[in-house]
């Protein structure tokens, strides 16, 4: 027997330990403060922002005009909560709420 896994126990551990579920959010919900502070966007294994003003903005007009954009994708692992997918994206609408929010 090798250290190896068959690809029938990769999928069997993977299935059974990973919960996947698909939630439409509002940006105002998403970005709510008590939303905020139990999402981290700035995990390790992330790169750091890099968008510059260009596409920063092309971003949020996009978003404005009601354009479908990818999804944010997060990992939960009961205490905290990690953008595992689109931190360009979840840092672009924060710091544009930041600047243009009440």
């Amino acid at each position: 027997m090798s250290g190896f896994l068959t690809p029938e126990d990769f999928e069997r551990i993977f299935t059974s330990h990973l919960k996947i579920e698909t939630k439409s959010k509002s940006i105002e919900s998403l970005f709510s403060l008590r939303s905020l502070n139990k999402i981290n966007y700035t995990p390790y294994y992330q790169r750091n922002y890099v968008w510059d003003d260009h596409k920063a903005t092309y971003f949020i007009e996009s978003i404005l005009l009601g354009t479908e954009i990818p999804p944010l994708v997060f990992f939960n692992n009961g205490s905290t909560t990690e953008v595992i997918d689109g931190r360009q994206r979840f840092e672009t609408i924060k710091r544009f709420k930041e600047i243009y929010s009440p």
